[in-house]
């Protein structure tokens, strides 16, 4: 399945020891010209709320669908992930929604 930018989807992570994996959201904020080589390049989700200048806190408003846990992006904590680890979407953000993390993660990393 082929996943888009604004997506929410859930990503296979492994445990640093490589004993197992856990499912974690995330994201999506790369483009179609990233899309399509099979890679995704993804923002962190978290329940855990942080003060530190670099979280943007979800609100319902900006989903189309809602989380089951009150959540929020780690603009810092970027990475790429393979389609193969890529599980399946949980929601989207609406494009205005995704505008304002777009304008938080350049005060952060441009």
């Amino acid at each position: 399945m082929k996943f888009n930018q604004r997506d929410i989807v859930f990503v296979d992570f492994p445990y640093t020891d490589l004993s197992g994996s856990k499912l974690r959201p995330a994201l999506i904020i790369s483009t179609e010209l990233v899309n399509d080589t099979g890679d995704y390049i993804c923002l962190q989700i978290t329940s855990k709320e942080y003060n530190d200048g670099m979280f943007f806190k979800i609100n319902e408003k900006h989903l189309t669908v809602p989380l089951k846990l009150q959540s929020g992006i780690r603009l810092n904590k970027i990475f790429s992930v393979n389609k193969n680890k890529v599980v399946r979407k949980i929601s989207s953000f609406k494009a205005s929604s995704f505008a304002l993390v777009g304008k938080e993660f350049r005060q952060i990393a441009f």
